[in-house]
């Protein structure tokens, strides 16, 4: 705890980085790995890019394995078999020999609309857009009914942000076909999106219920399900399905990371480090679960873990405020002032509007005795999140460090006044407002 007494202060952690951590923690970025059967989620509470968090989350570029809308006949001739090892590829991620497959079944029947949807899912997993929905437009022209075209145009309507146009194929699917799962996980995904605004996931969660019912021995389901519940505020209902995610596969990296992320949120840092970890070594390669990972090595004291997990994540995502935040806070724990206030300008100046950074540098700034720079940033944090009201606290010691008793007196006041009960220097503020008001009184300077 920084505590400043006539301009001079104690050694110890700033009282603002530590109330970042609690901030930090309990706002852990979403699920954002990649795998085969659980594509990348878009995280949607990082402060650092509000498009939805780096859309990370690409429904338009995913698709689930083993969901596959049954065959109901095989054509004439070797294209429903070219077909089926077509699909065989697509579900092992080789994509480029899926395609290969579904143009040879094109060619031995240029009226099979399954291939011509199944190479539309497959150019959308390789990034090509384009060659899609000229698959998905042909597949509709011979066979209108079929819901694996419609889901697959909906994501290709997503790449574009065009939701409402994938709503209505995804809706079309659903009268088509109501068991044809994949409805489900697109449209649950592209709710989230949709209703993040106004924090409301039920939409989400009722598709993700309705996605669990048809695949329950699927993990993405709850996956899916149990990221929502996360972001919607409900972590013990989002362990149950991490739980049963790790039962269904426990060597599933994007189990062990959502949990890892509820064990995060819920202050259990010994529980999110063997997560994380572990979906780390099982090969996500993600800057935000080193980010949360960092964080979580801090509470529990290990700084240099944590410097070593912020700095991996920097190597990942160069321009990621959070791990920028995260190591300069771990340096300024240290008492590695200039370091930690290296990292808090890049994370500023990454995000000129990130409330905790600017509480970061101006302890810093503490530190260092900059006493008018620690006020700018704590206003200018005050400013932008009223609710940030440990600025006040930051704004005192600032205060008492230009000598400026009257001032600092009145910043205290608003702190004490505004800070909820147990709030983590309340009791420092009152001994601190105590000795200024009377040194007002009596005409003597602060011991």
């Amino acid at each position: 705890m920084t505590y400043l007494v006539g301009g001079r202060h104690t050694a110890g952690l700033s009282v603002v980085a530590l109330i970042a951590i609690t901030a930090w923690v309990g706002c852990a970025p979403s699920l954002g790995a990649t795998s085969t059967s659980l594509p990348p989620e878009l995280s949607q509470t990082p402060p650092d890019d509000p498009s939805a968090a780096t859309p990370r989350e690409s429904i338009a570029n995913s698709f689930p394995t083993g969901t596959a809308h049954a065959i109901a006949t095989v054509e004439p001739g070797d294209a429903g078999r070219i077909l089926q090892a077509g699909n065989a590829n697509f579900d092992s991620g080789d994509y480029a020999a899926a395609l290969n497959d579904y143009s040879l079944a094109i060619r031995a029947n240029r009226g099979y609309a399954e291939a011509y949807c199944r190479r539309g899912l497959a150019y959308i997993e390789i990034g090509d857009f384009r060659s899609a929905v000229g698959d998905f437009a042909s597949g509709l022209g011979i066979d209108p009914v079929n819901p694996i075209c419609y889901v697959g145009r909906a994501r290709t309507w997503i790449n574009e942000s065009q939701y409402d146009l994938a709503l209505e194929d995804l809706n079309q699917a659903e009268r088509i076909d109501p068991s044809y799962s994949p409805i489900y996980l697109v449209r649950g995904r592209l709710y989230r999106i949709l209703d993040q605004p106004r924090n409301d996931y039920s939409r989400a969660i009722a598709d993700f219920n309705t996605l669990v019912l048809l695949t329950p021995k699927e993990s993405v389901g709850y996956l899916d399900r149990g990221n929502t519940f996360l972001l919607a505020g409900k972590p013990e209902s989002a362990l149950a399905d991490a739980n049963i995610a790790l039962r269904l596969d426990p060597n599933s990296a994007q189990s062990h990371y959502l949990r890892g992320q509820i064990f995060a949120a819920t202050n259990q840092p010994d529980n999110a480090i063997a997560d994380l970890e572990e979906a780390a070594t099982l090969g996500i390669q993600s800057s935000d679960l080193h980010v949360t990972l960092g964080l979580a090595y801090l509470q529990v004291g290990n700084n240099a873990e944590a410097v070593q997990a912020f700095t991996q994540a920097l190597e990942l995502e160069p321009r990621n405020a959070q791990a920028h935040f995260g190591r300069g806070l771990a340096h300024l724990i240290a008492g590695r002032n200039y370091a930690a206030l290296v990292d808090s300008n890049a994370a500023i100046q990454i995000k000129p509007d990130y409330v905790e950074a600017l509480g970061l540098r101006g302890s810093v700034y503490l530190r260092l005795q900059r006493w008018e720079d620690a006020i700018s940033d704590f206003e200018k944090a005050r400013e932008l999140d009223p609710k940030f009201v440990e600025a006040f606290f930051g704004i005192a010691q600032g205060q008492v460090g230009l000598g400026r008793k009257v001032d600092a007196i009145q910043a205290l006041q608003q702190y004490i006044a505004l800070a909820p009960p147990g709030a983590p220097n309340l009791t420092q503020a009152r001994l601190l407002l105590a000795s200024l008001q009377n040194a007002v009184a009596t005409g003597t300077p602060l011991p």
